[in-house]
């Protein structure tokens, strides 16, 4: 399977370029005092009691503050559920938790887009809220690599929606015969397929697909666009 040379990358975020190393769920746990397998169940019971005017709040955040005062939001109504005193010091490590995630550089990556971007434009394209752009894209100053940055959250569309596509394809300048796109959830790519981007590679999945270059890593990348 054969890659043809792009004039623009998209990279996802998740997975490509960044990692947990403990999630929201194990750190809200930890703080409130409960076990981390029980943060989802509570999560839903939360929403449940809120009903349809946190879940609208939620879909409608465009920017860091919109998402900052639904986190503090949520996090005092879950305070309230687990009968537990919420001070503004405590809203504010919960809401942090979400929205700067115990998140670091893959290793390489940093190399890897400073040889990249030295010959192509580079971009990102990640279903994330609009602390992504805030927070883990600027881990390593790795932003500064970027022609554009397409977050979900901030343009109202999601992967595999064909839309969030189209407006990649917009923003890069390129016809979609010369972008490459590379995530790790084969939806993602087959989205991107329906939108007129063909050049695709899968990162690091562990699906069994024929369909997709697969690589583990952007070093990869780098050496196949050689």
């Amino acid at each position: 399977m054969k890659i043809k040379q792009p004039k623009f990358i998209y990279l996802d975020v998740g997975n490509v370029l960044v990692y947990k190393r403990t999630t929201e769920g194990e750190n809200i746990a930890r703080e409130l005092g409960f076990q981390p397998d029980q943060y989802e169940t509570i999560i839903q019971k939360v929403i449940e009691l809120q009903g349809e005017k946190i879940s609208s709040k939620f879909w409608n955040i465009r920017t860091l503050d919109d998402e900052t005062q639904v986190l503090n939001e949520f996090h005092r109504k879950m305070c309230e559920y687990l009968k537990i005193d919420s001070s503004d010091d405590l809203i504010h490590r919960l809401t942090n938790y979400r929205t700067k995630g115990d998140f670091v550089l893959k290793e390489g990556v940093v190399d890897a887009l400073e040889s990249l971007s030295s010959r192509y434009k580079l971009g990102v394209l990640s279903n994330a809220l609009p602390s992504r752009r805030h927070h883990e894209l600027t881990l390593g100053g790795i932003d500064k690599y970027f022609d554009q940055i397409i977050i979900s959250m901030e343009v109202g569309f999601h992967k595999p929606d064909k839309q969030i596509y189209e407006i990649a394809i917009n923003m890069s300048g390129v016809h979609p015969s010369e972008i490459l796109f590379v995530d790790d959830k084969i939806s993602y790519l087959e989205g991107a397929t329906k939108a007129g981007i063909h050049n695709l590679i899968l990162f690091g999945s562990k699906d069994s697909t024929n369909k997709f270059l697969k690589i583990k890593s952007l070093r990869e990348l780098v050496t196949l666009l050689l």
